[in-house]
């Protein structure tokens, strides 16, 4: 896939424009559980959310943000599947007129189950 091969950069060798105040790291750079976590992300949804991009240069801010999204949607435990976890929060981001968050999680509400 073409999109797992650039380098999650804004320097030199990228053609990424920056998406915040911070640098995001070449990919080079970026411990190995993050890399994988944002190479399978990417695989599934099409794209990478600016949020891994911009998180990825502070890694233990990364992974707090993303074992807590994985906590409240991969508990296995009551009535509501992950697909309707994503559409809540696809509904939030939209009344939060957040159109980054209401891409990324419409992205992967629209997964194959």
């Amino acid at each position: 896939m073409a999109a797992l091969c650039h380098a999650y950069s804004t320097t030199e060798d990228s053609s990424a424009k920056p998406i915040g105040r911070y640098p995001v790291p070449n990919k080079k750079d970026m411990p190995y559980d993050i890399v994988e976590l944002m190479e399978e992300v990417e695989r599934k949804t099409g794209f990478l959310p600016n949020v891994f991009k911009a998180l990825s240069h502070r890694p233990d801010e990364f992974r707090a943000f993303f074992a807590y999204y994985n906590a409240i949607m991969n508990k296995e435990t009551g009535q509501l599947s992950k697909a309707d976890k994503e559409l809540i929060a696809v509904a939030t981001s939209a009344a939060n007129r957040c159109p980054h968050c209401v891409t990324a999680h419409g992205a992967l509400q629209q997964r194959p189950r």
